[in-house]
């Protein structure tokens, strides 16, 4: 009798999160809106509902993110 093979498991991929050095260079719309490049999104986990701060830090934009709690 042949033993029964459990089901294999995928790996999920994990991302990396971007190098110090990766830029992105983005428009700003009409609105005054920005797209956060789908790299960035995707090795940072940012999903639609998480919160953004924006930091003016000199002639510097910083963005921080806080994932919304489960």
């Amino acid at each position: 009798m042949k033993a029964k093979s459990k089901p294999m498991v995928k790996a999920q991929k994990v991302s990396k999160p971007p190098k110090k050095a990766d830029s992105y260079t983005v428009k700003l719309d009409l609105q005054g809106r920005i797209v956060i490049p789908a790299p960035v999104r995707k090795a940072l986990r940012l999903k639609a509902g998480d919160n953004v701060t924006c930091t003016l830090r000199g002639s510097e934009l910083a963005l921080t993110f806080k994932r919304r709690s489960s």
